[in-house]
């Protein structure tokens, strides 16, 4: 506990308390003053008795703020108790015991608030390592390099000499923790078009409900960032889809911003599922944080709005689609 001068008291009183000077003066010296005693050694500790604080006054005048105040300053616990309940015969029964109890209820309380932020940051850690392992379970990595290598072969070929109608879209839409392996694949094919020719320009990236952030915490997350950066200075059209009630993504974070990278970074949509469900299945999901996040995949009931099978169906050019 920060020793504080009787000066820094009344400042900090100040702030919550209009008036009262006197009352606020006497009350931090008095204070001060317990504070000189506990840094005395034990014998002299029980030559100075510390003297009690009794405020009077009438309702509305500030007492019970005054000794909040100072129970927040000194970090003590604070209870309020109406002394009028207390009969003749109630000082030694349970009445005096029931604000004893309460008064150790909230020194428990406020030791819990302590410990609980203690351990915050580690807590926090270790949840996020566990979020990452249920939603980016680990794929071996051969298997892994196997999917990137098929998706790359595939788009470079669709973007070569065998692609028949060059105003064809190529377009990668990826949901969920697929976003990472799409990103990976599509930086692969960006970096060999670079050496073989090819052009991308109709090559379309479209990420749904992704969970890209979580990469941070994973082995790889150096290369992934260098990957990142790829297709962002690629030029490719680039979509991110994501919702606020959607407990597994991350809602419009711009993790290319956050790379601190001069690129370019993709176009954060909003998918409003309540324009897209009536009222009554809306109120239903509203709160099924997880359920949500297969939710892009499937038919909607109201046109106008985000469409899973117009974003992937409609002959119109991504990038002239309206959602």
């Amino acid at each position: 506990m920060a020793i504080k001068t009787p000066k820094e008291i009344v400042r900090i009183l100040n702030e919550y308390i209009i008036g009262q000077d006197e009352a606020k003066k006497s009350v931090a010296i008095a204070l001060y003053n317990r504070y000189r005693r506990m840094q005395l050694n034990k014998e002299m500790q029980k030559e100075i008795t510390p003297k009690n604080l009794l405020m009077a006054g009438p309702t509305g005048v500030g007492k019970t703020e005054i000794a909040r105040r100072l129970a927040d300053i000194v970090d003590a616990p604070f209870v309020k108790v109406e002394a009028t309940k207390f009969t003749e015969v109630g000082y030694v029964g349970r009445d005096v015991e029931s604000m004893v109890r309460d008064l150790v209820s909230e020194a428990v309380r406020m030791e819990e608030k302590d410990q609980f932020e203690r351990v915050k940051p580690q807590a926090t850690k270790e949840a996020n390592k566990q979020l990452v392992r249920l939603l980016a379970p680990g794929v071996k990595r051969e298997n892994r390099e196997s999917q990137m290598q098929q998706m790359q072969d595939m788009m470079s070929m669709l973007m070569g000499g065998n692609n028949q109608n060059n105003n064809d879209e190529v377009m990668i839409v990826a949901h969920s923790v697929g976003a990472i392996i799409a990103i990976s694949s599509v930086a692969r094919v960006v970096e060999k078009s670079k050496i073989e020719g090819l052009n991308i320009s109709n090559l379309k990236l479209v990420l749904i409900g992704g969970c890209i952030p979580l990469v941070s915490f994973h082995k790889y997350a150096d290369k992934f960032k260098k990957e990142l950066e790829i297709v962002a200075n690629s030029g490719i059209t680039w979509l991110d889809f994501s919702s606020k009630i959607d407990g597994a993504c991350f809602f419009k974070v711009d993790y290319i911003k956050l790379l601190r990278k001069n690129a370019k970074s993709p176009k954060l949509i909003s998918v409003g599922f309540f324009k897209i469900y009536d009222k009554k299945r809306y109120k239903n999901i509203r709160y099924k944080w997880y359920q949500v996040h297969f939710l892009y995949l499937k038919a909607t009931q109201i046109r106008g709005g985000y469409d899973y099978f117009y974003l992937t169906i409609d002959p119109d050019k991504l990038e002239d689609k309206k959602f």
